[in-house]
């Protein structure tokens, strides 16, 4: 019979931590599957596909379904003014994967804390106002919830897209908030005057706990679908 491998067997503490904390991070890294780039999260049951048009998310353990929601990156600008976006070339490197365009990568991180979504802005666009990200939501529509969105999923499982922040090359934060145009678009309007580029614009994907949600609503207020063209701050 072998023994069990512990720290009692000899080994380390410091040795048997770091094992630990290499299968733990493990369990979220991104690998190629027949049906594509996917990235599982355990702690929040999510199970997120990668495609160079964005990202399809799905419960982690339901598989053949639609997704819970998929958003994808469309325009990019300033206003009313925003050109399209086109498909991207996606790369992965353990728990990050990165969808590359030019002028702009469309990044995530996989971890405990949910799905962190970043964009990182090589240069200024061209014209006045703020920046403004347009994204598509499918299979889901959006409504604000106090300081974030909830993306609520065709079969009403929830997910919460908030923590925004963005910050320039020089670590200098910049206001930012995250606008529902509407259930199935989201706008993140960041202001970037004086901004030393690149930029990062970075909020946080998590799933929201359905006991929480049915005993509080979400924390603050009660969900209006009414209310789009509504906005949330970030920082």
């Amino acid at each position: 019979m072998s023994a069990e491998l512990s720290p009692s067997t000899g080994t380390s503490g410091e040795w048997w931590s770091g094992v630990q904390r290499a299968i733990a991070a493990a369990e979220y890294q991104a690998s190629e599957t027949e049906g594509g780039l996917q990235a599982p999260n355990r702690a929040h049951g999510l199970r997120t596909w990668f495609a160079p048009t964005g990202i399809r998310i799905h419960d982690r353990k339901i598989e053949g379904r639609s997704g819970l929601a998929e958003l994808s990156l469309v325009g990019i600008g300033r206003g009313s003014m925003l050109a399209p976006v086109a498909a991207g070339r996606v790369t992965e490197t353990a728990s990050r994967v990165e969808i590359r365009r030019s002028g702009i990568v469309e990044w995530y991180e996989n971890s405990p804390r949910g799905l962190e979504q970043g964009f990182t802005l090589q240069a200024r666009s061209q014209g006045e106002g703020s920046l403004v990200l347009e994204l598509t939501v499918a299979h889901a529509r959006a409504i604000i919830d106090g300081a974030s969105v909830v993306l609520i999923s065709e079969a009403g499982r929830r997910l919460r897209y908030g923590d925004l922040f963005a910050e320039d090359a020089e670590g200098r934060l910049l206001a930012s908030r995250i606008e529902v145009a509407n259930p199935h678009l989201l706008r993140l309007v960041v202001e970037d005057a004086g901004a030393v580029y690149p930029i990062v614009i970075d909020p946080l994907i998590t799933a929201v706990p359905d006991a929480t949600l049915e005993s509080n609503i979400a924390w603050s207020g009660s969900f209006d679908s009414t209310s789009f063209g509504e906005s949330v701050s970030g920082a």
